[in-house]
Formats: structure tokens, C-alpha cells, sequence
């Protein structure tokens, strides 16, 4: 279960990384891109309100909270503009899949 023998383990742009041994982790997104699923998942009626406070407030935190558990992982950079996990051939996850 290592990433060598993965197929989320992606190459990347960077020359200097690449010399390095290491790629991009495909299964870890930016955190902005996963925030953009929440308001999909709304107008797609799975999550809907059930409480007292605003129906749209409750709405978004139900969805934000499915969104981020299906997505198990994400990076993050403050710019929002580029984020990427980085991995040695030697590093394992729980999001393995075989090649």
C-alpha cells in the first residue's frame, strides 16, 4: 500500500521535484476546490434543513460536512491559487488503490 504502486500517484509539473523521487498525490484536492462541491450537493437536495436555525445556514453545514468526509483529505495554500501533496515512493495511505 505504498505509493509507488498507486494509481492516484501522479506526476508533477515541478522538474525539481520529479529529481527528487517524488509525485502528486491525485486523491488529496485543494481545500477550495472541495469547498466548491458544497453548494452542488445543496441544490442537489442531499442535505436538507431540519432545524431552527436558518434553513440555509443549516443546509451548508450539512453539506460542507458531507463534502469534507467524502473527501477524506485535502491541502491548502493560502494564495487559493496552487496546492498539492507531495509523497516519496515509500509513503502509504488509507486512500491506496492498486495501480
Amino acid at each position: 500500500m505504498r505509493c509507488s504502486e498507486c494509481k492516484h500517484w501522479k506526476e508533477t509539473d515541478d522538474w525539481d521535484i520529479q529529481a527528487g523521487g517524488m509525485r502528486r498525490c491525485g486523491r488529496a484536492l485543494p481545500k477550495w476546490k472541495i469547498e466548491d462541491q458544497i453548494p452542488e450537493a445543496m441544490r442537489e437536495g442531499k442535505y436538507g434543513y431540519d432545524g431552527d436555525e436558518d434553513p440555509l445556514t443549516e443546509a451548508y453545514k450539512a453539506a460542507a460536512e458531507g463534502v469534507f468526509s467524502i473527501a477524506r483529505v485535502a491541502v491548502n495554500d493560502g494564495s487559493q491559487y496552487y496546492a498539492e501533496l507531495l509523497t516519496r515512493p515509500d509513503f502509504g495511505c488509507v486512500l491506496y488503490e492498486l495501480n
